[in-house]
């Protein structure tokens, strides 16, 4: 029927769309055994539209984790310029402190000068404002929770694209899947192929990236008597085992083994209270180690409590002070620390340190100009 003002054009458009809208014809038997369907001009796996989906919801989650990131590395180069200047102010008391005990009786104008000074840093190294820390607080708190969540996410999708990546190459070995492909109808973009699809090929070369920055290991534990143990290298070549103490604030380290990576405490470095194992406290001395290497990771002045003397039966503990640059997981199943970084985006076309340092190399042999 038609009235004369342009009704059939309305029937023939409600058509359309109810032919657009209508259930796609289902696949093929051989087919949808695989677990494919239509998408365009492909035929897809299903799980290919749900890791797109998954990356669709991930890319601001990453944005916001990288402006994060940015935020908590300046809060932690702030806190760590406090800490330098406390640990310099620390080691003068101490010094002072030392001095005025052994000053000669009678020099009253030095000891006046001595007592003057270390109430001057008594009051410096209390002095700290509650409101940036609780902005750094705040900042290593936000970036770390961002993180768990990113980083749990890509350790989900990585193995789920390769698996679907070689799930292809098989299906493209596969004569009878391709000849059902090729009996399929034509798409408008033309006959249908098997995938993967463009948004898969683009999710994977990005997904590839990430995983390139997710810096992850998966680094052997040996239980003792219901204890974790992990191997750890001090200094470069000083290996020991540690017990791995998710709940401690730092490293602690038996004065033996400080001694022995060239890290023995002076009397002038700053003493800290500490609590081992068998809930002793003991009296330490904060020091910096200048490196820490677990598994592949290293990290350089690294913050450590050496244990007084006395301690002979102490172990050394694996604490925060290197765990807490991580995302860190213990996976009891096959006793292994799972050590997760989120390292700095790297651009494509940078040449790596190696590339240069052999660029330069056979420029200089060559008598060129690097």
């Amino acid at each position: 029927m038609t009235n004369g003002i342009g009704c059939p054009m309305v029937t023939t458009w409600f058509a359309s769309f109810m032919i657009l809208a209508a259930d796609p014809e289902p696949l093929p038997a051989k087919l949808a055994e695989h677990d494919l369907e239509r998408d365009g001009t492909f035929v897809v796996l299903a799980d290919e539209g749900k890791v797109h989906a998954e990356m669709t919801e991930l890319r601001p989650r990453i944005r916001r984790l990288n402006d994060l990131q940015k935020k908590f590395r300046s809060s932690v180069e702030f806190q760590e310029g406090q800490q330098a200047d406390k640990f310099a102010l620390r080691r003068e008391h101490t010094a002072l402190t030392d001095a005025l005990a052994n000053l000669p009786a009678g020099d009253i104008a030095r000891h006046n000068q001595l007592v003057v000074r270390i109430n001057q840093i008594t009051a410096m190294i209390s002095r700290q404002s509650p409101d940036d820390e609780a902005a750094i607080k705040k900042a290593r708190s936000d970036f770390e929770s961002a993180r768990a969540g990113v980083i749990k996410e890509l350790r989900s999708l990585g193995p789920r694209v390769a698996r679907l990546t070689e799930k292809y190459e098989e299906l493209a070995k596969d004569q009878g899947v391709l000849d059902a492909i090729a009996e399929l109808p034509p798409g408008a973009a033309g006959p249908a192929a098997l995938g993967p699809g463009r948004n898969f090929k683009t999710d994977r070369r990005e997904i590839d990236k990430l995983l390139k920055r997710l810096q992850s290991s998966e680094i052997p534990l040996r239980n003792e008597s219901g204890v974790r143990i992990v191997d750890v290298i001090l200094n470069d070549d000083t290996h020991a085992e540690f017990v791995l103490d998710t709940g401690a604030g730092m490293i602690c380290l038996p004065f033996d083994l400080a001694r022995r990576a060239g890290a023995e405490p002076t009397d002038s470095d700053p003493s800290v209270m500490m609590k081992i194992a068998n809930g002793d406290t003991l009296e330490g001395k904060l020091i910096k180690v200048k490196s820490v290497r677990v598994g592949p990771f290293e990290l350089n002045d690294v913050e450590c409590a050496v244990l007084p003397r006395n301690a002979r039966d102490a172990e050394p503990l694996l604490g925060n002070s290197f765990l807490g640059q991580f995302e860190h997981q213990i996976d009891p199943a096959n006793n292994k620390l799972i050590l997760s970084r989120w390292g700095d985006e790297k651009p494509e076309s940078e040449p790596t340190s190696s590339s240069r340092s052999k660029r330069k190399s056979r420029a200089k042999r060559h008598g060129e100009t690097p």
